[in-house]
């Protein structure tokens, strides 16, 4: 340190030692690899944006303009833009225990966009035009239950209680997540 002021290698030190103790909250707390790498980037552009300022000195505007930055110039998503809130938020609330600051951090209304729903006759078209029966039955299934690609990627035989007429779906180490209804009688049976 120069006249009170940190030198370049000092400054690294420091963001560095707030990057490294946001990942050990992270850890600690128990988020996913990819949550904690997500925090630490949207922290990293924080920065960038202040390079010779102390994160924890930031003023709330000065965040606001880094965010509406991010938007405007960036062109980043509102859900790029609320993981980047969701990361700063973090840091302020766990790691430089200024709660109050990120209280004060707004967070993006995203719009509901509702899928587009097919109407029966558009329905029974896209299985008529399926000729093979095993994918067909396929369709019909993860169509009728609102399987997940991922769930019906896992699914097998011994998943399905045709007697109850319900999908029982396996999570994470083999702990049951959830049952669905399968849909019955003629809609999904004369299609299949």
């Amino acid at each position: 340190m120069v006249h009170g002021v940190a030198t370049d290698a000092e400054w690294d030190d420091v963001v560095e030692d707030i990057y490294q103790a946001l990942k050990d909250q992270g850890k600690l707390e128990g988020k996913a690899t990819g949550t904690i790498g997500n925090y630490v980037c949207a922290v990293r552009r924080l920065h960038e944006c202040y390079p010779q300022q102390p994160l924890d000195t930031l003023s709330l505007q000065q965040i606001k303009m880094h965010l509406v930055h991010r938007f405007d110039v960036d062109e980043v998503g509102l859900c790029g833009l609320k993981s980047d809130i969701a990361g700063i938020k973090y840091l302020f609330i766990r790691v430089l225990d200024q709660p109050e600051k990120a209280a004060r951090i707004p967070w993006p209304r995203v719009p509901l966009n509702l899928p587009e729903v097919l109407s029966i006759a558009e329905i029974e078209l896209l299985f008529a035009n399926v000729t093979d029966i095993q994918h067909r039955t396929i369709l019909v299934v993860v169509y009728g239950t609102g399987l997940r690609i991922s769930e019906a990627l896992q699914l097998q035989p011994k998943n399905i209680d045709r007697f109850r007429m319900v999908i029982r779906l396996m999570g994470k180490r083999f702990r049951p997540r959830r049952k669905r209804a399968i849909r019955s009688g003629n809609n999904a049976s004369s299609c299949a």
